[in-house]
């Protein structure tokens, strides 16, 4: 698990309802922009980009920690919701299983290769601007192994601790209780 390179943003319980008896489901491509190709595959073939939520500079949970140790918690925990809802009649959710569906949705927002990056851009912007306001103090802050000026320890920040960090903050965004508890919150229905 721990080397899994393949980071699935649609979740392979979501295109399971899709497949055929033998368990793939149509894929479509554009090879060239004039193109429309179509496929028959497996859902882990789909819905994923390579290392698209690894670190930089694997921490001590490791490089994939995120794919690995949050996102797929969070699947698996909204399958059950989702089974219960597709269920015929519709079983209603508990709290918990609203819970974790709720969580669930709103890393869909969030996990998408365009949504991963412009929160990863939009979150690294911020902390340039913030250590940028060190500004003159940087010579007096800076330790030992720190680089010679700012310029030089934004450049490395971006490169690997900044990045990092927006990984690291990411399962919080996600289990925020005030929004969660705002979907929960929500009137809803099971339509089919």
């Amino acid at each position: 698990m721990s080397n899994q390179k393949d980071h699935h943003y649609i979740p392979q319980f979501l295109l399971r309802q899709w497949t055929g008896e033998d368990g793939r489901l149509v894929r479509f491509y554009k090879p060239h922009a004039t193109k429309l190709m179509a496929e028959w595959v497996y859902p882990s073939q789909v819905g994923f980009e390579k290392h698209l939520y690894s670190t930089r500079n694997p921490s001590r949970r490791g490089r994939n920690w995120l794919e690995n140790d949050f996102l797929q918690r969070v699947d698996s925990m909204a399958a059950r919701s989702h089974a219960k809802m597709v269920q015929s009649p519709v079983v209603g959710l508990s709290d918990a299983e609203m819970s974790a569906w709720s969580i669930f949705v709103r890393t869909l927002f969030h996990r998408s290769p365009s949504g991963f990056k412009s929160t990863q851009f939009h979150s690294i912007r911020i902390w340039e601007e913030t250590v940028r306001e060190i500004g003159p103090r940087y010579a007096q802050m800076k330790g030992p192994d720190d680089p010679e000026t700012i310029d030089e320890y934004i450049r490395e920040g971006i490169n690997g601790a900044a990045y990092d960090q927006v990984l690291e903050h990411f399962p919080d965004t996600m289990m925020s209780s005030r929004v969660g508890q705002f979907l929960n919150n929500l009137h809803h229905a099971y339509l089919r």
